[in-house]
């Protein structure tokens, strides 16, 4: 090629590389089809307490003063708010003076205030946000859409929360109960048989069990076979303490194992063994009886803890989550996370920190419990 035509095409060509560098930039600068500011996942989607706390932020700076003379005048009071909300209170320790009309319906739609501790009749609906300054006990197969109480608060059974419930001290749920939306409490949660949730937040929450249960204690290292990232089939990578297995795994009973685990497979653990880092698989994750984890456990899919099992870090699922009974996850000096798309818990079972069944969440009966996916 002669230098009269090599010169232009260099340049030429030098043009094309750089212009397809600036190439994107410029389609978007004519289409703008990402011009939509990124998506900040609000405070209220990521704490659950969020809307007790306002709604206390809301009693505090509104209706306090309303409350207050209802104690000293040791009667009711029924008003409307500026927001054009109906509210009742009353000094507690007595029944709710409602409407003819709200009796004939067992339903009220108003703000309900106490200002010291409230029983609730049976079947009954209260379709207004609860504000009790002391404990609150209701009725069996009672509908409530919020109730937030300063110390205790008891549901009977098979009663229902549409929204968000919050207890200062302990909350109580009677069997067959279904709680949708958020319950929280301060010191200690605890839902009988059959309960529905989806997200619970305590230091302590109780599943099922009698009253001051407790899971069972801690194996012992010393009795377990430790096993080395070389034992382990199809190991693809073993560095800064993390082993990389490609296809299924499956590990004996009493097994130990000291570095983080990653499977792309299926993971099935036998009972008895103990993890002391943390655990991930791609696929379905089964754990035997009494197995121990000091850190996380993530799965890809499906994950069955069996009865006795303790996790100390936080526990993730894609899909199903499985605890037998008496399993333990978390401490009360370290909070965990329980997250997966449904959740069954067996009776006996304590976690402490937080729930989140995305889907829906049940606590199973002393003999019923269900089984992750299958891969």
């Amino acid at each position: 090629m002669s230098p009269a035509l090599a010169v232009p095409l260099f340049f030429v060509l030098l043009s094309f590389w750089i212009l397809i560098a600036f190439l994107p930039g410029i389609i978007e600068l004519r289409r703008r089809r990402d011009i939509d500011p990124l998506r900040v996942v609000p405070e209220s989607e990521v704490k659950i307490r969020h809307f007790a706390r306002r709604f206390r932020e809301l009693v505090d700076r509104e209706l306090r003063g309303i409350m207050k003379a209802c104690k000293e005048a040791g009667g009711t009071r029924e008003g409307v708010l500026p927001d054009g909300s109906a509210y009742l209170a009353v000094a507690g320790g007595r029944e709710l003076p409602l409407s003819a009309e709200e009796e004939r319906a067992s339903c009220t739609e108003r703000l309900v205030l106490s200002s010291s501790d409230l029983s609730l009749p049976e079947s009954s609906s209260y379709l207004g946000e609860v504000y009790i300054d002391g404990s609150l006990r209701g009725g069996m197969r009672n509908i409530y859409r919020a109730v937030f109480a300063e110390r205790n608060l008891r549901l009977e059974e098979e009663s229902s929360s549409l929204r968000w419930l919050h207890a200062g001290d302990t909350f109580e749920a009677g069997t067959d109960c279904a709680l949708y939306g958020r319950v929280s409490a301060d010191k200690l949660l605890r839902l009988a048989e059959s309960c529905r949730f989806e997200r619970l937040n305590a230091p302590r929450i109780e599943f099922g069990g009698r009253e001051g249960e407790d899971p069972p204690a801690r194996s012992h290292s010393e009795d377990l076979k430790l096993v080395e990232p070389r034992d382990l089939p199809h190991v693809v990578e073993f560095k800064a303490g993390r082993c990389l297995v490609l296809g299924n795994l499956e590990l004996p009973a009493r097994s130990l194992f000291e570095v983080d685990l990653v499977v792309k497979g299926r993971v099935k653990i036998g009972e008895g063994s103990r993890f002391v880092r943390s655990l991930k698989s791609g696929k379905n994750m089964v754990l035997g009886d009494g197995v121990e984890i000091d850190g996380s456990v993530v799965s890809g899919r499906g994950l069955k803890l069996g009865k006795g099992c303790s996790v100390h870090g936080p526990l993730l699922a894609e899909r199903d989550v499985v605890l037998g009974e008496g399993c333990l996850l978390g401490s009360e000096e370290k909070p965990t996370t329980l997250s997966a798309e449904r959740a069954e818990i067996g009776v006996g079972t304590v976690i402490h920190g937080t729930v989140w069944a995305h889907r829906s969440g049940r606590v199973a009966g002393p003999a019923a419990e269900g089984e992750a996916e299958d891969a």
